[in-house]
């Protein structure tokens, strides 16, 4: 009997200093945050957060690495951690020690997912997270009920997800029950639960919602850049911050190679955005930051994944067949090589009758002169001083001087010109036929000329009566436009457009935006009368970002006011 037992020692798995949970909504919009996972943790042990945090995970945080030359006469910190804000999701070197801590007390290794370290080196972390908790109640309500676990997701950090994306309502940052903000982690914090207060933090749709969000409703843009922050959280486990610029710069050139035939000011145009930021970009310099990457993929609406994947893969994006979505709502200049330039000159310089350097830019798509005397200043100075020789009485024994061009050519161009709706002027039909000024084909056919310029002056004058309409009707608009906007309606880019052509309406517009700021200024007034009767009171910052101003402009415009919200303030009380 004694023969049949096994006296070996069965292997025993390690044991783990905490409870080795499993992360939630791995590969998912709404995967879990490292925040919310430590919450989760305090919550298992039964123990606060503090307690849990600085008695056991502190201690097995990596030693920071001092830079500096100063850093051997740095005093040490305090190793006890009072307060842990949302950066520790984030991804610099203080996110990647918490991930080593926590790994070593829970033996998991796949902890780096609840953070953004795969994206780190490639955007900057700069106002990307957060300042105060946020969350969706109608999520929280709906995993109680369902028996799910609760817990926050990494998209309910960041600062640029104002929405939720599976119920389309707008992140809560207020208790419902103590109508107070709260810090994102503190001692007393638990998964769903108001840190000041204890009480439940879900509810059905619009129980609790932002404090701008009855004034100001969703946008579409908010919706989809909540979307997009989602894709591109879920692909985090695939990503790799090493590789992502290189991937980036290479999807970057093709797009802009197969959409916009290598144009980056066209680009830039489409989405939106710097033409010098995009040149930095298609250079490698630096990358785009998350609100303006999040911007190019909304714009050409493609995934987010089709910037940072491996080109290498069969799932990259087809350019090519994105085509087709891009509407150029400005010309797309054909790009050139120096090279195919350069030959362009060398045959303008034998051309007879002798072109000019303006019009063998027009030829090849430049829009001024400067590009081509970058490429060939010595050509381009040749075809200059043929072109002016051409006006230059030539020597008697060569004859008299051609016609620059036939009688019957200019009379043609000019009933063309004058069958159209708006005619071509005469001055620039005789520089596309060759001449100097138009004084040759006044002389020569002196009618069509009149008609011409008759037919100018009565197109200008029906122009100015439609403009003049227009003038009128934003009189009667609340808000009233700014010049500028109003110069854009009709079709000018400079505002000095209506003070010239009706100098009346103009100081009429402008009155009437002056009355309408003062109208503004005495409603801004009288709601900041009626904050100061709140209860609790709030702070001059709260009262800013609920006037949709910055502090700064509060504290110019009303300083008597915002000196009264300041003294009510509660740490401005406690403080005296």
């Amino acid at each position: 009997m004694y023969e049949t037992w096994d006296l070996t020692i069965p292997e025993i798995p390690t044991r783990t200093r905490l409870y080795p949970l499993e992360p939630i909504g791995k590969g998912t919009p709404l995967v879990e945050g490292l925040t919310s996972y430590i919450l989760r943790l305090a919550d298992a042990h039964s123990v606060p957060v503090g307690i849990l945090v600085n008695r056991e995970v502190v201690p097995l945080r990596p030693a920071a690495q001092r830079r500096g030359r100063w850093k051997d006469r740095r005093e040490p910190r305090s190793p006890t951690v009072s307060l842990t804000s949302y950066s520790i999701n984030g991804l610099e070197d203080g996110p990647w020690r918490w991930v080593q801590a926590l790994e070593a007390a829970t033996l998991r290794k796949d902890l780096s997912q609840l953070t953004l370290l795969c994206f780190r080196g490639f955007f900057c972390y700069i106002h990307f997270f957060r300042r105060v908790r946020a969350w969706c109640p109608s999520c929280l309500e709906e995993w109680r009920i369902t028996g799910k676990t609760v817990y926050e997701p990494l998209l309910w950090s960041l600062s640029l997800a104002k929405v939720c994306p599976y119920h389309r309502c707008c992140l809560a940052d207020r208790c419902p029950s103590c109508h107070r903000q709260m810090a994102p982690v503190t001692s007393d914090s638990r998964p769903g639960h108001c840190a000041r207060c204890c009480r439940w933090l879900g509810g059905a749709d619009g129980d609790a919602t932002t404090q701008s969000e009855s004034i100001y409703p969703l946008t579409p843009l908010e919706v989809l850049r909540s979307e997009k922050l989602g894709e591109l959280l879920a692909c985090t486990s695939q990503l790799r911050g090493g590789v992502l610029r290189r991937n980036f710069l290479h999807n970057l050139r093709k797009c802009v190679g197969e959409l916009f035939r290598g144009n980056g000011a066209a680009f830039a145009h489409f989405v939106n955005c710097p033409a010098s930021a995009v040149e930095y970009w298609l250079r490698g310099v630096c990358i785009p930051r998350i609100h303006r990457f999040l911007q190019i993929c909304i714009r050409l609406e493609v995934p987010t994944l089709a910037f940072v994947s491996n080109p290498s893969q069969e799932e990259t994006v087809d350019w090519s067949s994105l085509a087709s979505r891009i509407d150029h709502d400005r010309p797309v200049r054909r790009y050139r090589r120096k090279d195919e330039t350069l030959r362009a000159l060398e045959l303008a310089v034998r051309e007879r009758p002798s072109p000019s350097l303006r019009e063998i830019a027009r030829r090849l798509g430049y829009s001024g002169t400067e590009g081509l005397r970058g490429v060939a200043p010595e050509i381009c100075k040749q075809i200059t001083k043929r072109f002016e020789n051409s006006f230059a009485p030539e020597p008697y024994h060569k004859g008299p001087r051609p016609r620059i061009c036939a009688a019957t050519r200019v009379e043609a161009a000019l009933r063309k010109s004058l069958a159209q709706r708006t005619p071509e002027p005469v001055a620039q039909i005789a520089v596309r036929l060759g001449y100097a000024s138009p004084s040759p084909l006044q002389g020569q056919f002196p009618d069509l000329c009149r008609t011409i310029h008759a037919k100018l002056v009565s197109g200008k004058k029906t122009r100015l009566k439609v403009m003049r309409r227009i003038v009128i009707r934003a009189l009667d608009e609340s808000p009233p436009p700014s010049l500028r906007e109003l110069a854009h309606r009709l079709g000018y880019r400079d505002k000095k457009i209506i003070r010239r052509y009706f100098p009346e309406l103009n100081v009429a517009l402008i009155e009437h935006r002056e009355a309408h700021e003062q109208s503004k200024f005495r409603q801004l007034r009288s709601r900041l009368q009626g904050i100061l009767c709140e209860q609790p009171p709030p702070s001059v910052g709260e009262v800013a970002r609920r006037l949709r101003l910055s502090s700064s402009t509060l504290w110019r415009r009303f300083p008597d006011l915002s000196r009264s919200i300041g003294a009510r303030s509660p740490w401005r009380r406690k403080k005296s």
